[in-house]
């Protein structure tokens, strides 16, 4: 699990990641590279309708939650295609999921011209409960300016 991502450059969490892709899986270490606690492992051990009591359960407190779930979780499923994106989170275990899609090529005006551009497909899903969509809508909108300004990329040579 990648934590303090705000306190870090890209290039700190790029080598973190890829040290745990390089990690050895195995029954104790199954989730994301880390070793269970006996608690985390019972949960995952237990039956169906206990596994759902502690979702329910975790989902009310907001600061257990982020403990054993982080604050945001990422996946990709464009990696393997032009899949534009797209998630439909049923009680989602995070605050904020943000799924990858696939980069997909579109007229789009760049320098009051229309030319072909490459867009990335994310999908932000929230927790309302959690998170207002005012701030949301803040949250969104700056990510899209620092991702469209290749915020934080310099270098890529010290990865």
């Amino acid at each position: 699990m990648l934590r303090k991502a705000n306190e870090k450059t890209v290039s700190e969490i790029t080598k973190e990641l890829q040290a745990v892709q390089k990690e050895e899986v195995d029954e104790s270490t199954s989730v994301l590279g880390k070793n269970l606690t006996s608690f985390e492992k019972f949960v995952l051990k237990s039956p169906l309708f206990l596994k759902k009591l502690f979702l329910v359960l975790f989902r009310r407190n907001g600061l257990i939650k982020k403990k054993h779930f982080g604050t945001i979780g990422v996946t990709a499923i464009g990696m393997k295609g032009k899949i534009t994106g797209g998630a439909i989170p049923m009680g989602a275990s995070t605050s904020i999921l943000v799924v990858v899609g696939g980069i997909t090529k579109k007229p789009g005006v760049t320098n009051d011209e229309i030319a072909i551009r490459e867009y990335l497909h994310l999908t932000i899903t929230a927790d309302h409960d959690i998170i207002d969509g005012g701030p949301l809508a803040r949250f969104v909108e700056r990510l899209t300016e620092l991702i469209e300004n290749v915020y934080g990329i310099h270098d890529n040579s010290d990865m």
